[in-house]
């Protein structure tokens, strides 16, 4: 099972992601990222990830194995792999390539085609 936890619902997924979570992890569950205000200290972030893991824990302690595919804020991220990495649950993260194109008044169109899931170390 691949818990998903983004800003990105897998019901919003292209086909390809989609398809590709579904065979290599079966079942993906949406758990919502959370908020985190840019005027917080690492310490509240780092506080926010533990309770952010608690409830995956507490949630999903019964269920089939699963990992937890992150992306998101960056402090948040690097604080809820770490604490992941401590209670041995792995970590993805969803690779794509950015494709822009430049419109002639300067503004540009970005489109993210996604290639695989990373095992994040």
């Amino acid at each position: 099972m691949l818990i998903n936890l983004s800003n990105h619902p897998s019901t919003k997924w292209s086909a390809p992601q989609k398809k590709a979570a579904q065979d290599q992890f079966g079942q993906v569950i949406d758990h919502a990222f959370p908020h985190i205000p840019p005027a917080w200290t690492m310490d509240e972030v780092v506080t926010k990830a533990k309770e952010i893991l608690n409830e995956i824990k507490t949630k999903y302690h019964s269920d089939t194995a699963y990992v937890i595919l992150i992306a998101g804020e960056q402090s948040f991220v690097v604080a809820m792999v770490d604490l992941c990495r401590q209670e041995e649950i792995t970590c993805y993260n969803a690779t794509s390539d950015r494709i822009v194109t430049e419109n002639s008044d300067g503004s540009k169109n970005v489109k993210f085609e996604f290639i695989k899931f990373r095992k994040l170390i």
